[in-house]
């Protein structure tokens, strides 16, 4: 099932503003200039601009107008809008879905525990998302949070808002990241052969005043297809 229009709106006015093309404090196109541009009624609009209200993107001034919130931080280093802007580029239609949101408490992925400096004790969340381009997917991105560090996500929350931006503004995150890549041959869940890939690994490093750099995030994603072909030739 595809998503509401109004929520499909919503997703491309916010990633205008995490990936820094609509700065703190730019004014957002007027309904009538956004009807005209989407080709959407002016009841989805209205919609889609509430839902940005609501979830602390947008701030509404009467008779003045949408602009985008002081407070907010551009994601412009972490590859997840990279790989939804570039799809587009690549003249294709990109969906993302949660695939997975499980806290694992068994002390498995020993892998990310390292990255992560947890023990086999502590509490970590596993989060899957799948990224299509017409409907292919292209992009498995698995990524591991401390629970500790970012307690109660709640399922709801990766639903209807994008995954840094909630650390941001739930729990004040503001990680350096760093990726890197390398290409490999991996099975693609929906095929039965190995293929060419690229594996992209990005981490988030964030200090306090009490310990030096601690990593908080930890993402391992492969890439399929034309996407993969892109990111190999610029990685």
């Amino acid at each position: 099932m595809s998503e509401p229009l109004y929520k499909q709106l919503s997703h491309t006015l916010i990633r205008k503003i995490t990936t820094g093309e609509w700065q703190p404090g730019y004014k957002l196109p007027s309904e009538n200039q956004l009807h005209i541009k989407y080709h959407l009624s002016r009841v989805t609009i209205r919609k889609a601009l509430s839902e940005l209200v609501m979830d602390k993107y947008i701030i509404s001034y009467q008779g003045k107008g949408y602009f985008v919130r002081n407070d907010i931080k551009p994601l412009i280093n972490f590859h997840f809008y990279n790989v939804y802007q570039t799809i587009i580029d690549l003249g294709a239609v990109p969906k993302i879905k949660l695939a997975k949101f499980e806290l694992i408490v068994d002390g498995s992925h020993a892998h990310a525990r390292q990255i992560l400096h947890l023990t086999s004790d502590d509490y970590m969340y596993r989060i899957q998302y799948i990224t299509s381009a017409n409907d292919e997917d292209v992009f498995f991105d698995t990524i591991y949070l401390p629970y500790l560090r970012f307690p109660n996500i709640l399922h709801k929350e990766l639903q209807h808002t994008y995954l840094i931006h909630l650390l941001r503004q739930k729990y004040h995150f503001n990680g350096t990241f760093r990726t890197t890549s390398h290409a490999i041959k991996r099975r693609r869940p929906s095929r039965s052969q190995a293929e060419e890939a690229v594996c992209v690994e990005t981490t988030a490093e964030e200090s306090t005043i009490h310990e030096d750099n601690r990593c908080a995030l930890y993402s391992k994603a492969y890439s399929f297809g034309k996407l993969m072909h892109y990111l190999k030739k610029n990685r």
